[in-house]
């Protein structure tokens, strides 16, 4: 299921799509990440997330990097989301987040 709340970063309203993760030994890390991240703690969110970025999982691995994307956004750091997203397009040309990493690029202004 996919929820969308929006937040707002430097004027520009991003959606935050809700996190489809099946894996039992981190779902609940994850959601915690998505809370920090809608409410704006940026710092926590990025912690919990880069734990994740190694994942064997495609599908928990896409969604922290989006996560984390976001994090870096909120936090201003436009080297990281850069990195992030060349990353994102490196191992998952045709990911399924692909829109959502669009909408982040755009309000890096990248």
């Amino acid at each position: 299921m996919r929820t969308k709340t929006s937040l707002t970063t430097w004027g520009v309203a991003i959606a935050v799509a809700g996190w489809l993760i099946t894996a039992p030994g981190c779902q609940d890390d994850i959601r915690r990440g998505r809370d920090e991240l809608q409410a704006g703690r940026w710092d926590a969110a990025a912690a919990i997330f880069a734990g994740y970025t190694e994942s064997a999982d495609p599908t928990r691995a896409e969604a922290v990097l989006v996560g984390l994307m976001r994090a870096r956004l909120g936090q201003h750091r436009l080297d990281a989301v850069k990195a992030l997203v060349d990353r994102y397009a490196a191992r998952f040309p045709e990911g399924a987040r692909r829109d959502e990493v669009a909408r982040v690029r755009a309000a890096a202004g990248l």
